[in-house]
């Protein structure tokens, strides 16, 4: 044995050349890793200041092209205030139920700023429903008007009003001329004259209650 390691020098040549490579590696490839991450970084680096970079400003066309849709926008938003402004505010009236107060079966009517015609017309009773219609006592024939009388023109008219329980004729309107054209002519003639008529009121259930009347004058020369 101690021959052999004498004539061959000791080790043999291949496994000190194996123990020699192993430890280059185990020297290298730390570095090379080390090497690599350093290489990759510096690209990161790179790849983000390439990003940062602040963009084109607009072309002077899109500029003007968003300030006009902006101008735009504001103009539409002005208009609709005008028109909410412009639009009238009505007020309905509020209807609820209640177990007392004034009402019809319970149900308590309440108005908020809302006009409702307070005409006799709407408590007014036809002739059909009273048990005695109104009586004219008293009747003033009407002025017939110059004009009128110069040209010869006669004429008939309708009015309808309301006889009050004190037996005066309310609210009285023309509902028809015969004919057509004398309307005018003959219109302010026959309101006066109604306006002085006298009469007995309706009656219904023993009690003077308001009553609608239809009334013809007629306007014609003798």
């Amino acid at each position: 044995m101690d021959e052999f390691k004498i004539r061959h020098g000791g080790l043999p040549i291949g496994l000190l050349s194996a123990v020699i490579v192993t430890l280059l590696l185990f020297i290298a490839l730390p570095l090379l890793t080390q090497f690599q991450r350093t290489f990759k970084a510096k690209d990161r680096v790179q790849g983000t200041l390439i990003s940062s970079r602040k963009p084109q400003p607009p072309p002077a066309e899109d500029r003007d092209e968003a300030k006009k849709q902006e101008m735009k926008k504001k103009e539409t938003q002005k208009k609709v205030k005008q028109t909410q402004k412009a639009q009238p505010k009505f007020d309905v009236p509020k209807v609820g139920f209640s177990g007392g107060g004034s009402g019809i079966g319970g149900i308590k009517i309440g108005m908020q700023s809302f006009n409702v015609s307070d005409s006799l017309f709407m408590s007014a009773f036809n002739m059909s429903e009273v048990d005695q219609p109104p009586r004219v006592i008293r009747a003033f024939p009407p002025q017939y008007p110059y004009l009128a009388k110069r040209d010869n023109i006669n004429g008939r008219l309708v009015l309808k009003f309301v006889v009050d329980v004190d037996g005066t004729a309310k609210e009285p309107e023309v509902v028809s001329a015969t004919p057509a054209e004398v309307l005018e002519i003959f219109k302010a003639a026959a309101l006066k004259a109604v306006a002085r008529y006298k009469f007995k009121p309706a009656v219904k259930n023993g009690k003077d209650v308001l009553c609608i009347v239809r009334l013809p004058i007629v306007f014609e020369l003798e």
